[in-house]
């Protein structure tokens, strides 16, 4: 008794110890995220379309991940580890505005998280709410830019620093809006095909499941797939247009569009593939489940096809009438246990049951491997 005592003592402090190891790791990894996010900013994938400049601001990448990995928690962490704060180090000349847009990524990157909580990984309804968190931030963006943004630069915004912008153009404001929702649109995408790869989420101690073995293969093979098309529309760019794709910047554009739209087929071929490996794992058990039952069945329990031939033969039937199933597998019911004299009235039988469909109760004599009759 005294050692069961102990023994439970000393295993709850040790999953104590072990749960306390995978807290401070989730948290060392969300600060790290927050503070890359911060320093990382200034830096994105820009391309050029004449006057229209497209930045893809992939520091943003990290609280995204570390939310839709560990949940909202973690998500506010990141958030308040400086990954929100980054318009004030982009945009410091916004003033005002920079706390309202940093209060909307705060809000963002933490709600994100109420989608990706390991506890919720297979509800059914993830991505509906992480839809409906995304339609909600980008209408909050759209209300910022078209109705507030201005009126917040033109408060002092001199304090945070001597050259403050006094107001923009309430179109380019749109298109900052559009600018930004496309932005997180193409990194929510993104964050949550890698969160799929199970050597992206053995790098942020996740569990990885069985049915995620052939993730890894289905990413590289979708992203091969869109390199050739980027290649081959590259190739008739140049041979039949004799255009300069990369002067304008159309071409990266297109490598763009091809990249998230390959992003989106991986994560769609991901989804029900593990959805078909789940439900051929459920088969496999369920028919262990049921052939363990078939044996350990204390009566004879045989199985038929349409043809009288016998399918499967538990052990009780081996005790019964004597025959071993693999001397009976794929045999005719009249070459094994059915008498000559009754073969006529089981044709009868047969054709009942497969006719109507229903069941059929019938009381005869069988007979064993030595001819002898059992009732």
């Amino acid at each position: 008794m005294v050692n069961n005592f102990f023994f439970i003592k000393v295993k709850n402090f040790l999953d104590l110890l072990t749960n306390q190891k995978k807290i401070r790791r989730k948290v060392i990894i969300s600060i790290s995220s927050g503070v890359l996010c911060f320093l990382l900013s200034p830096y994105s994938i820009s391309l050029e379309l004449g006057n229209t400049v497209i930045k893809i601001a992939f520091s943003l990448l990290f609280p995204i991940v570390v939310s839709l990995a560990y949940g909202w928690r973690y998500g506010f962490l990141a958030a308040i580890s400086f990954g929100a704060f980054f318009p004030f180090y982009l945009q410091a000349g916004n003033g005002w505005a920079n706390f309202f847009t940093t209060a909307l990524y705060f809000l963002f990157f933490t709600t994100i998280g109420l989608t990706g909580d390991e506890k919720n990984k297979d509800n059914s309804d993830q991505y509906f709410r992480l839809g409906f968190i995304m339609f909600l931030f980008f209408l909050l963006l759209f209300i910022l830019h078209s109705f507030l943004y201005n009126p917040l630069i033109s408060l002092k915004s001199n304090h945070f620093i001597n050259h403050a912008v006094d107001s923009f153009n309430r179109n380019l404001t749109l298109i900052f809006a559009i600018k930004d929702s496309i932005n997180l649109l193409i990194l929510v995408i993104f964050s949550d095909l890698i969160l799929q790869l199970p050597f992206f989420r053995v790098l942020l101690h996740l569990s990885v499941d069985k049915e995620m073995r052939f993730n890894t293969r289905i990413f590289l093979s979708t992203f091969f797939v869109c390199a050739i098309f980027w290649i081959s529309y590259l190739g008739l760019s140049f041979v039949l247009l004799n255009h300069d794709g990369f002067i304008d910047g159309h071409i990266q554009l297109v490598l763009l569009i091809i990249l998230t739209g390959g992003g989106i087929v991986a994560r769609i071929i991901i989804f029900f593939f593990e959805k078909q490996i789940l439900a051929k794992d459920a088969l496999v058990k369920s028919e262990k489940s049921l052939q363990l039952q078939f044996n350990l069945m204390p009566v004879a329990c045989i199985i038929w096809d349409r043809n009288q031939r016998i399918r499967s033969w538990n052990p009780a039937a081996e005790k019964i009438f004597g025959f071993k199933s693999e001397e009976v597998v794929g045999k005719n019911a009249n070459e094994t246990i059915v008498p000559i004299d009754l073969q006529d009235q089981m044709v009868n039988v047969w054709d009942n049951l497969f006719i109507d469909g229903l069941e059929n109760i019938s009381l005869n004599r069988n007979i064993n491997e030595n001819g002898q009759a059992r009732a």
